[in-house]
């Protein structure tokens, strides 16, 4: 019979207990339990991003109503207001419809631009989103052969080109100087290397007389040039 009146006073009197210790705050979170099947789109509370599809856990929010946005390159975009009650869990249950394919191009040579269907969406690297369907991508740049590929754009999918351009010879760039033309003879330095060091001879052949003809003999070339030719030097 004791027994009995404890557990009664526990089941009385200690609960109210627990729940007064609960902390106050905790009580009045809900949680937002997002579902969806578009893996990787983006979601955003009030302007501020929490993750990415499929999010790791439900999200806990003070109650109050709140702006939800979800995006995906390639799909539609959802935005709408929910709200979130004091311990309770509101689940939502969103997929957005894919309506572009993503195109992602990329090039040996940085930047390239890019047309589809002629008109011009950016440079390389690139990534856009493209109407589905039959597409012609051309891929410029100067210097180089232009590149024209066709592809099947299917809405939602992504669509990866890893494109090469082809150089242009050399006579046919405009954007990369031609070789130099081959010296002629007379433009080669040995040439006037020569010209200069025979130029210097001559000009010690003229000066080298005049210098010694205005000279005593004995004083030019000394006593031994007078003793071989014969004559007084004095």
């Amino acid at each position: 019979m004791r027994r009995h009146l404890a557990w009664l006073v526990v089941l009385v009197f200690g609960v109210p207990a627990v729940a007064a210790a609960a902390p106050r705050g905790a009580a009045n979170v809900g949680t937002l339990a997002l579902s969806s099947q578009t893996e990787g789109a983006e979601v955003f509370i009030d302007g501020k991003a929490v993750g990415k599809i499929p999010l790791a856990a439900p999200i806990s929010l003070k109650p109050g109503k709140y702006t939800l946005k979800m995006s995906k390159r390639g799909y539609t975009e959802y935005i709408d207001v929910f709200t979130i009650r004091a311990r309770k869990e509101t689940k939502l249950d969103i997929d957005l419809l894919p309506v572009a394919g993503v195109m992602r191009i990329t090039a040996n040579v940085q930047p390239a631009r890019v047309f589809v269907d002629g008109k011009f969406v950016g440079e390389t690297p690139l990534e856009a989103e493209v109407p589905a369907g039959p597409r012609v991508i051309k891929l410029t740049k100067g210097g180089y052969r232009d590149l024209t590929k066709k592809v099947d754009v299917v809405a939602g999918q992504p669509v990866n080109l890893d494109l090469t351009l082809e150089e242009l010879p050399a006579d046919q760039n405009p954007f990369r100087p031609p070789p130099p033309k081959p010296l002629k003879w007379y433009e080669r330095w040995w040439v006037w290397a020569v010209i200069a060091g025979g130029t210097t001879a001559l000009a010690l052949v003229v000066a080298l007389p005049s210098y010694y003809l205005g000279r005593d003999p004995v004083d030019a070339f000394g006593p031994q040039f007078c003793w071989g030719v014969g004559v007084s030097c004095r």
